[in-house]
């Protein structure tokens, strides 16, 4: 009987350390995240302005820290695959309500990454974008959230000379 109690608690002990080993080493944080033109209103003055908004969420189950914003880019030539990345590594801050990376998340915590309106800035040719964090981890926005956004800020949209001609 004691021999049976020993390996139960030998297993208990075993499963125990290779959650913790799974946890800490094998499992990364996720960060969710969000793209797109959002309306900020000014509380004094009641003025509303639409900027850009990159958002990640950490999801868990540890810390993480989004280093880079990340663009997947549409390939150039014959067959126009999805090959080039950009990365963007901010000197200052874009946005007064900008934060600056890399930034130190917990589990909770929300980063934003404010950009004045540009039509610019959408006239490039991605497909992508998100942050790389310090695993070399890339999470990207979901490929609607891109696509809605290059659609909103195309010239040719009605919508998009409001947005980029502000600022």
């Amino acid at each position: 009987m004691a021999v049976l109690v020993s390996l139960v608690s030998l297993a208990i002990a075993a499963l125990s350390l290779g959650w913790i080993i799974y946890r800490d080493a094998v499992m990364k944080a996720r960060i969710r995240v969000s793209f797109g033109w959002r309306d900020m209103i000014d509380l004094d003055s009641g003025e509303k302005k639409t900027v850009i908004m990159l958002s990640g969420v950490n999801h868990g189950p540890g810390k993480a820290t989004p280093e880079t914003i990340q663009l997947r880019m549409r390939g150039r030539g014959v067959f126009p695959w999805p090959l080039r990345y950009g990365i963007v590594k901010l000197a200052k801050r874009p946005h007064p309500y900008s934060d600056m990376l890399p930034k130190l998340l917990d589990v909770g915590e929300k980063c934003n990454m404010v950009f004045p309106p540009s039509i610019g800035f959408a006239r490039q040719s991605f497909i992508r974008i998100g942050f790389s964090d310090n695993f070399g981890q890339v999470h990207w926005a979901p490929r609607s959230d891109v696509r809605a956004f290059v659609k909103s800020a195309t010239p040719t949209d009605p919508k998009a000379k409001g947005k980029g001609s502000e600022g």
